[in-house]
């Protein structure tokens, strides 16, 4: 059987390019697309060295006008929908999020149209609402999502089942959890945490009992990819699983940075503390169950907080 060809939207983002980079690695034939191509001697551009690296096209995907010519230069079997408003703080308000629901459902009816056969999209876990009392499964019923963010994704994966449904098409929808990785906006939470660790600094949390499902991107951009290129249909969650105290992320970095400089960071004074940017919604309690991605879809997360930790770190030392 012929590799697919995979068009992905989103491509040179924080999971996007890994994605890129696992679908190129299994054989298949990416179409990687941004707003800007990247060079290919740049970190955004995933699987350079591979023997199938991803094709690169430029392209706004809120001009709708232009979808049916970028599918054309495409020529994909299957669409993975990677792309949306990902301004760190401001998405969760951001009017372009209705912006890009539009968008979207408009590139996957063209797609339907091009005869792509396969649409998978990339949810979050906010569509379930703000708080949940154990690990969520894909069948529960949504609760009305309280963002902005959450109320669009949750839109468009509605509209897009539809659109699936009446045109004969495969569909699966990705609700992506709290991922964290290398090359993350510097505000993000443990990027905030490495960065003030690595200047021997200790971060003022203001939520330490706060939990959050951590997925390393390099696990979710994998988890993805599996997803992609399989049958599984319908919602999805990509997620580890498993709840990380915030204030234990913490103290781990400490513990995993440690090794970088000698001066003892228990004490620090107070002219060096600097304050966590302020984090909205607070999220805890959103952990999930991941039993259809590593039974159905066959992936288990293979790093741990230190992974992530470590890639951040040394992201940041050859930046």
């Amino acid at each position: 059987m012929p590799h697919p060809t995979v068009l992905v939207t989103g491509a040179s983002g924080l999971v996007g390019r890994h994605i890129a980079g696992a679908l190129a690695a299994s054989g298949a034939n990416v179409v990687a697309v941004a707003r800007h191509a990247p060079a290919s001697d740049t970190p955004a551009a995933a699987g350079t060295s591979l023997s199938r690296p991803p094709k690169w096209l430029a392209a706004d995907l809120l001009d709708s006008d232009r979808h049916a010519e970028l599918l054309a230069r495409a020529d994909a079997d299957i669409l993975l929908l990677g792309a949306w408003v990902t301004a760190h703080g401001d998405f969760w308000s951001s009017p372009l999020n209705v912006d890009w629901q539009q968008a979207t459902t408009d590139l996957v009816r063209a797609a339907a149209a091009a005869g792509v056969r396969r649409i998978v999209g990339i949810g979050t876990c906010v569509e379930y609402g703000a708080t949940a009392p154990a690990h969520l499964r894909e069948d529960m019923a949504i609760n009305a999502p309280h963002t902005a963010y959450g109320r669009a994704k949750n839109a468009t994966h509605q509209a897009l089942a539809r659109i699936a449904s009446a045109a004969g098409l495969s569909f699966a929808w990705a609700r992506l959890f709290h991922v964290s990785g290398a090359g993350e906006p510097s505000a993000k939470l443990l990027s905030h945490i490495v960065a003030e660790r690595l200047h021997r600094r200790q971060p003022l949390i203001r939520e330490p009992d706060r939990h959050l499902d951590l997925i390393d991107s390099r696990d979710a951009g994998a988890a993805l990819a599996m997803l992609t290129l399989g049958n599984a249909e319908g919602a999805v969650n990509i997620a580890s699983g498993r709840a990380c105290r915030v204030g234990d992320l913490d103290r781990l970095a400490a513990s995993v940075l440690a090794r970088r400089y000698r001066d003892d960071t228990s004490e620090v004074s107070g002219e060096e503390r600097v304050t966590l940017p302020e984090q909205h919604p607070p999220f805890s309690g959103l952990i999930a169950d991941v039993s259809r991605m590593t039974g159905e879809i066959g992936y288990t997360p293979r790093h741990e907080p230190a992974d992530t930790i470590r890639a951040i770190a040394t992201a940041m030392a050859d930046a």
